[in-house]
């Protein structure tokens, strides 16, 4: 018995001291909330604007919006040599890790590569399992650090868009118009080959006063027959029958017959003419004039094809400038949705015999605008960075570029020309998930990337109140005033729940369920739909960690605010934030700081739990007085800091975030500001 109850009081100890181990924990967690309570109510009171939405009496729904980029940039270093170096260890600086955990509020799905179905798998490491890469997490804190520190937008490509804007009834339409002419009348086709690294045109021969000609395909049929090799026809041969008195019968017969597939074609004939008018067309018959025929790509509501006559070999080649042959060139390129995208670029193989029918437009002794049809897409006068109204920081060196590292790039594409490169002082580990729960589940969705040729959500429209006001990438006269466009910022995804029937491929056939932002690329999305078979059940748990070297206290600050600025923050992470996926809550971060002066004095190093809340203190304090002087603000009282809060607490409604159907889109709609949400 004696034994039995010296058992008991063991026993007993043992339930008594991890009680007490338990009421520690829970102490001490007590006590850190109440510290980051205390920190937050200090430092960041953030109050949100409620203004109302100017434009609520037409809703405008999408899953994104746009964070403004900082009036001023702040400079952190002035130079490359003041850069901490990595040739040692600075005692006086901080090198160590922070872990943080989370868990996923909503399904979540980072995925590899792509396959030819454009089936995509859950990520998983070398070892097979599953994990979400550093690399997608550094995104997202680098993407935080950029604006909680005020940073350049470094990493926005330089870009110049092409519109073809005819039937709009924004200012978009005028400026179109004056350039290409009503139907196409400012422009004249010809004839481009390579020659070395440039391109020459010899334009068509004229037909009176035309170098081409167009012709309906009913007339087309009624002339060379249904069924003629080399010609692709739109419709079928009911077309000859059909009886169409006005535009409402023509687009109810497209909507009946338009193809389910097209293929654009070029075709030589022998034609014959009277006035501007197409009398015969012959494939095998020699008559008086030679050329072509052409069509491209099919649109809804599409009725002629283009004749084309021989080149003009008593016109000299015309060098086309390379600026205007590379911009062409990376618009079609970047264009992932066009179909039959080989028919449209410029040719690849020397010589006038590989030449290739184009319509063109000379300004200012110039050929400047190309297209292969007389409707053609022209260049906006603005470039992307152009609009981009931030100060010039020169050889200065910000925040993100600082922390995380930069190289140098002399290719034009993004904001800055680096002259020397810099290693991250931060790196990112694969984030681990101890006990991965997978969802089966078959989702299909268009994942498309930004469209900022979107100018009507893309650029600033304060003070616009009707479609002729919107903003272009064009300049606006006001009276006596030049209005010239502007970027909205950094663009992001909101908080919302998950709405599982947007991407059940079972529920989804019918539905169109994602449209592009740009409206001339919704034609087609099936070739940029993905599909996925698996994703992470919510209310799985990760665990990342960072590991940082030689930052200074308000750069490692800035680093911790980052991963989260305040306690009810969220982030979303992964493929499908538009539809709700990836929604997670960083709940535990642990700032833990290598001994430097006992580094080398032993095989592993040793660490030291910190106060996290000592360096976000730091960087606040830090920054605080060049922000009184820049913007007369405290830090909390910023718009671009009010909306990035408002970013990442705000869990929105799953109908008032969706994207717009096209009808929808079709409207006069101003995307709202943040803080009018």
């Amino acid at each position: 018995m004696a034994k039995k109850k010296n058992k008991s009081k063991k026993h007993e100890r043992s339930v008594s001291t991890g009680q007490k181990k338990a009421v520690q924990a829970s102490n001490q967690k007590k006590d850190i909330q109440k510290s980051n309570e205390a920190f937050e109510n200090k430092y960041l009171d953030i109050k949100l604007d409620n203004n109302i939405n100017k434009n609520a009496d037409i809703r405008v729904t999408s899953p994104y919006n746009f964070i403004e980029f900082p009036n001023h940039v702040f400079v952190r270093y002035e130079n490359f040599e003041q850069l901490p170096t990595f040739d040692r260890f600075d005692k006086k600086l901080n090198t160590g890790y922070i872990d943080y955990e989370f868990e996923n509020e909503t399904e979540l799905f980072v995925g590899g590569e792509k396959n030819s179905s454009n089936q995509v798998d859950l990520f998983k490491n070398t070892k097979g399992e599953y994990v979400i890469p550093g690399s997608t997490m550094k995104g997202v804190f680098r993407n935080n650090t950029e604006v909680l520190g005020f940073g350049y937008p470094e990493f926005v490509e330089d870009r110049t868009f092409m519109y073809r804007n005819f039937a709009e009834e924004d200012s978009s339409k005028n400026q179109y118009n004056s350039i290409v002419g009503q139907k196409g009348k400012n422009i004249d086709a010809g004839y481009i080959y390579k020659e070395g690294s440039v391109y020459k045109l010899i334009p068509a021969k004229k037909i009176g006063k035309k170098s081409w000609l167009s012709i309906s395909e009913k007339k087309l049929m009624e002339m060379l027959g249904v069924d003629i090799e080399g010609i692709n026809y739109m419709y079928d041969e009911s077309l000859l029958d059909a009886k169409i008195r006005n535009g409402k019968d023509w687009d109810e017969y497209c909507n009946e017959h338009a193809p389910d597939e097209y293929t654009p074609y070029v075709k030589d004939i022998t034609f014959d003419v009277k006035g501007n008018k197409i009398t015969k067309i012959s494939i095998g018959e020699d008559l008086p004039n030679k050329g072509i025929i052409c069509n491209t790509n099919y649109i809804h509501g599409k009725s002629k094809h283009y004749i084309i006559p021989e080149m003009d070999d008593e016109k000299y080649a015309v060098e086309i400038n390379s600026t205007h042959t590379l911009n062409y060139k990376k618009d079609y390129e970047s264009n992932n949705q066009i179909k039959n995208k080989d028919f449209y670029l410029l040719p690849e193989k020397d010589g006038i015999k590989n030449k290739m029918y184009f319509f063109y437009k000379i300004e200012n002794s110039e050929v400047k605008y190309l297209g292969k049809s007389p409707l053609l897409r022209i260049f906006f006068d603005k470039s992307v960075r152009a609009c981009i109204t931030v100060n010039d920081i020169g050889s200065g060196i910000d925040y993100p570029s600082a922390i995380y590292g930069y190289a140098y790039e002399n290719n034009g594409k993004y904001s800055l020309d680096r002259k020397q490169n810099y290693k991250s002082r931060v790196s990112f580990t694969d984030v681990k998930i101890p006990n991965p729960n997978i969802k089966a589940k078959q989702y299909e969705m268009i994942l498309s990337s930004p469209k900022g040729s979107c100018y009507k959500f893309y650029l600033k429209q304060d003070g616009v109140s009707d479609k002729k006001q919107i903003m272009t990438y064009n300049a606006r006269i006001e009276g006596d005033n030049i209005k010239n466009p502007e970027i909205r910022g950094r663009k992001f995804y909101w908080n919302k729940d998950f709405k599982e029937s947007e991407l059940d491929i079972n529920k989804s056939k019918e539905k169109n369920i994602n449209l592009a932002d740009n409206k001339e690329d919704k034609q087609d999305n099936q070739n940029v739909k993905v599909k996925i078979k698996q994703v992470l059940e919510r209310g799985n748990k990760f665990v990342g960690r960072i590991y940082f070297e030689n930052l200074s206290d308000d750069e490692l600050g800035l680093l911790l605010l980052s991963i989260k600025l305040k306690s009810d923050c969220k982030e979303n992470i992964g493929m499908a934030k538009p539809y709700g996926m990836g929604r997670v809550d960083i709940d535990k971060i642990k700032l833990y700081l290598e001994d430097i002066g006992n580094k080398f004095k032993g095989l592993s190093p040793k660490y030291r739990k910190a106060d996290d809340i000592k360096y976000k203190e730091s960087y606040l304090n830090y920054i605080g007085d060049y922000l009184k002087t820049a913007y007369n603000k405290d830090f909390c009282d910023i718009k671009q800091i009010k909306d990035f809060y408002k970013s990442k607490m705000y869990i929105g409604n799953v109908e008032d975030f969706r994207y717009m159907d096209l009808d929808e889109f079709s409207e006069f709609r101003i995307l709202p500001r943040v803080y009018e949400i």
